[in-house]
């Protein structure tokens, strides 16, 4: 049982979390402690959240794309359950400083009773007092084919994730992420900063404005018929 995964997770409780938060804390729960592993299959995950098996689907990837599960080995073969679970690992438990869900919704929501302990529902989203430094994660973006899509900093990954697949219409692309941590704000800019002027992201347009790197993200657009996408201009940020 991943009692410690769990309290990790828990430690980095929205105020009102969304589903796919509590299919997290769900496979927390199920996971190895030791290894951060846990390989539940698609049947118990619907047992679990009641939910069907493209929502499933849908609320793995934003938890991949968040940074916060990996697909260690995907699922092989069989017909009705009788082939290979994927393996997942939890990554939540490696950032315990970082808050990684948005805090700032009033309501608080709440699982069925049987999902979660009560002390772990009363956990809540740590914040950094007046002064104090803010750990900032350094996040990249990829497509199918590993090609770098984008680079950013947020003290909040989950709610920048939210924001980006509102609003920025590369997240259509994206296949996977990295998150790396740094201790303040300052620091993750500066890395930031390196990472865009060194690997050339497609969709950064500060300090990637370029005559070359506009050339590169048509070709790209061509390529995956998004011509639609190039005018009036492309969504970035």
């Amino acid at each position: 049982m991943g009692a410690y995964l769990a309290e990790q997770v828990a430690s980095n409780r929205p105020v009102s979390p969304p589903p796919e938060w509590w299919l997290l804390l769900d496979l927390a729960f199920a996971a190895d402690d030791r290894t951060g592993r846990v390989s539940p299959g698609f049947r118990w995950m619907t047992e679990r959240t009641r939910a069907p098996r493209g929502t499933l689907y849908r609320w793995l990837r934003k938890l991949r794309i968040a940074g916060l599960l990996e697909t260690v080995e995907p699922c092989a073969g069989g017909q009705g359950g009788a082939g290979k679970y994927a393996v997942y690992q939890i990554q939540a438990a490696q950032w315990p400083s970082v808050s990684l869900m948005p805090p700032d919704v009033p309501e608080v929501a709440q699982a069925p009773e049987s999902d979660v302990t009560p002390h772990l529902r009363l956990a809540s989203t740590p914040t950094a007092a007046p002064g104090e430094a803010v750990p900032t994660a350094l996040y990249r973006y990829y497509d199918a084919d590993d090609l770098l899509l984008y680079v950013g900093i947020t003290g909040n990954l989950y709610r920048r994730q939210t924001r980006h697949e509102r609003a920025s219409s590369w997240m259509d692309f994206v296949a996977r992420s990295t998150v790396e941590r740094f201790p303040d704000r300052e620091a993750a800019e500066t890395a930031e900063t390196a990472a865009i002027k060194a690997e050339g992201p497609l969709f950064n347009d500060v300090h990637n404005a370029t005559p070359e790197a506009r050339q590169r993200l048509v070709e790209y657009l061509i390529k995956h018929d998004r011509l639609s996408l190039l005018a009036p201009a492309v969504s970035r940020g």
